[in-house]
């Protein structure tokens, strides 16, 4: 008995250090996926002050310039533009899709359906309440005996 309680516990202890582990990696997951933007920006930066003296001298856009003192700054800003404009051009994208699936579409498909309505009136009974006498006197009646 005592052998299929230590089973119990230790099974038990191992499911729940499982759950909690999964629970981690979903919430690191998560975290990693809305720090990417972020880390797309921070990843150009490193990447250009590691190979500076690269960029300056193969990809500057100033490289034709004698005297060029960007030192390859030039791409860095114009990297760091064309990621921004990226993400903005998707937002607007998306944006523009929302708007016209939920405004317009459902405007478009009211106008087309207009021909097909019909309206159909319904009769209905009207019933007056229900009379105080019916119920009153079996619900309330005084005492009998005082």
């Amino acid at each position: 008995m005592r052998l299929v309680f230590m089973y119990i516990v230790t099974s038990l202890t191992n499911l729940f250090v499982m759950h909690k582990t999964f629970n981690q990696l979903i919430s690191l997951l998560i975290i990693l996926i809305l720090l990417l933007p972020v880390a797309t920006r921070v990843w150009i930066i490193v990447d250009f002050s590691v190979r500076q003296n690269y960029i300056a001298k193969v990809r500057c856009v100033n490289k034709a310039a004698p005297e060029s003192t960007c030192n390859g700054k030039c791409y860095l800003k114009k990297q760091l533009k064309q990621t921004g404009e990226d993400r903005h051009n998707k937002a607007t994208t998306i944006l523009k899709e929302n708007i016209l699936s939920n405004f317009l579409l459902p405007i478009v498909n009211l106008q087309d359906k207009q021909q097909h309505l019909t309206v159909h009136i319904t009769s209905f009974r009207f019933y007056p309440p229900f009379k105080k006498s019916f119920f009153i006197n079996k619900l309330f009646r005084p005492p009998q005996n005082i």
